[in-house]
This record gives C-alpha cells, sequence and structure tokens, in this order.
C-alpha cells in the first residue's frame, strides 16, 4: 500500500489543501471538501432520502 501527500496552496496563501493519496485514491476530510468547493461542511454533509 502506497501513501503518499501532496499539499496544495493557493496563489495568495489563503487556502491550503492536504490531499491524502492511497492506492490511487485521494482522500479529503469534509471540511477540506467544503473549502476546495468553497462552500461549508453542512452541505458537503448532507443526505439526501
Amino acid at each position: 500500500m502506497s501513501n503518499d501527500f501532496i499539499l496544495y496552496n493557493t496563489e495568495d496563501g489563503l487556502i491550503r489543501i492536504e490531499l491524502q493519496l492511497t492506492d490511487g485514491t485521494v482522500w479529503l476530510t469534509q471540511m477540506e471538501i467544503a473549502e476546495l468547493f468553497q462552500t461549508t461542511k453542512n452541505n458537503i454533509s448532507l443526505q439526501t432520502i
């Protein structure tokens, strides 16, 4: 199993995202996904029935 970390920073330095790559799959926390898409954690974790 291969674990790598990739860091992304915006040019203005306001947003920093750390990606964890495990066997070709990228893992982000809900908070990191919210930052990436400029929304709230609530929108990311919203479940529809």
